[in-house]
């Protein structure tokens, strides 16, 4: 049997020389490698931080304010999200739309207006938040089939990084049992400055603080919610009318929230074109005949006044709307409403394009608008 030895030094574990008074002892100490020793001393920084990050609240909730916030929530009280859990104790899990539904009014409605807290000082509150039932495409065919969390029995606050082709971006979720809760409006900023930055939308931009751990707290008396349908790109799939995005009542009626792509239609000032394609969309994701709202809206535009929407198989239409001088977007609500208005059948991909290059641009102007006007501070 043959045995090989190797020495120390050439593994990389650093040796302590022998002590000139204990020359002759063959023990040696050996040290953990610094790799190890420096992994072992940022965990004890980060539980350090941990502990008197969430120690403070836990003494003085009121801390979980940020100073850039107190004139807005000057009388308000936080707890700790994780009672969420406890007040939705009572349901189980949803088998039908009904179930998930009263899942999402409980749950979501308590994640309105809660603070985020990050143990490196940073803060958001969560102005919106919409929610998608995972893995049970039956209920909720619109959530993404890609599992990355398991199925938490408390809050998980995270922010992901997102990749799509060559963009990338990034979004906040807190996940909790088979709901993941994304957030769509918030303002951000850190304790130690009154700074906000305020998002809507799922985007949180480019550049945002990934590291850290997470911890939700919820107003101590819920808010007052109002439900919308989801920012979705595909209102085709049978999911698509369910109202699951919530939104803060007070900040909504501030102006402060994300247009909804099925009620652009009841926007001041909005293109007729617009409000048409609007309505498309809500007919499609709602199985709704508004047919007559469509035409009544379409009647108002200037740029169709050559068409009869009254007769929409007249042979006179198809002539007119080809010599139209519209964007590709505006075009193609035509088309579809022509289609529709003739009982005839739109494919899916129709609407799909109609979303991206009619409604999407809409809404990022308004969205936009919302926060160059900062109506997040009236």
């Amino acid at each position: 049997m043959s045995v090989c030895y190797f020495s120390k030094r050439k593994l990389d574990i650093e040796v302590e020389d022998e002590d000139d008074d204990d020359i002759g002892s063959s023990r040696r100490r050996i040290r953990t490698p610094s790799p190890v020793r420096e992994d072992v001393g940022l965990l004890r920084n980060q539980i350090a931080s941990l502990k008197e990050t969430f120690g403070d609240i836990a003494r003085n909730p009121a801390a979980v304010i940020p100073d850039a916030l107190k004139l807005m929530y000057a009388h308000k009280q936080y707890v700790d999200g994780q009672i969420i859990t406890q007040e939705a104790g009572e349901c189980g899990e949803p088998n039908t739309k009904e179930q998930a539904s009263n899942f999402v009014e409980k749950v979501a409605s308590r994640l309105i207006e809660s603070i985020a807290v990050s143990n490196t000082g940073s803060y958001m509150l969560i102005t919106q938040a919409e929610a998608y039932l995972r893995d049970s495409p039956s209920i909720d065919d619109c959530a993404n089939s890609t599992i990355t969390i398991g199925y938490p029995e408390n809050l998980v606050f995270v922010v992901e990084q997102k990749r799509e082709y060559s963009n990338q971006w990034f979004e906040a979720k807190i996940y909790y049992k088979k709901f993941e809760f994304l957030v769509t409006g918030c303002l951000n900023g850190r304790y130690d400055n009154n700074a906000i930055q305020a998002f809507l939308g799922a985007s949180l931009g480019k550049k945002f603080e990934l590291n850290g751990y997470w911890r939700v707290y919820i107003p101590l008396e819920a808010v007052k919610c109002i439900k919308h349908a989801r920012l979705l790109r595909n209102f085709t799939k049978n999911a698509s009318g369910l109202k699951w995005l919530l939104k803060s009542e007070r900040f909504h009626s501030n102006g402060f929230s994300t247009a909804c792509p099925l009620n652009l239609h009841a926007t001041v000032n909005i293109n007729s074109i617009v409000a048409a394609g609007s309505l498309l969309l809500k007919m499609k994701a709602e199985n709704m005949n508004i047919q007559q709202e469509l035409v009544k809206v379409l009647k108002r535009s200037d740029e169709l006044k050559s068409l009869d929407f009254e007769h929409p198989a007249a042979k006179k239409n198809e002539r007119k709307r080809s010599s139209l001088k519209l964007s590709k977007g505006k075009m193609l609500a035509v088309e579809i409403t022509l289609t529709v208005l003739r009982g005839g059948i739109v494919a899916n991909a129709k609407y799909i394009e109609l979303f991206k290059s009619l409604i999407s641009s809409r809404m990022k102007t308004l969205n936009n608008r919302a926060i160059k006007e900062k109506k997040y501070l009236c």
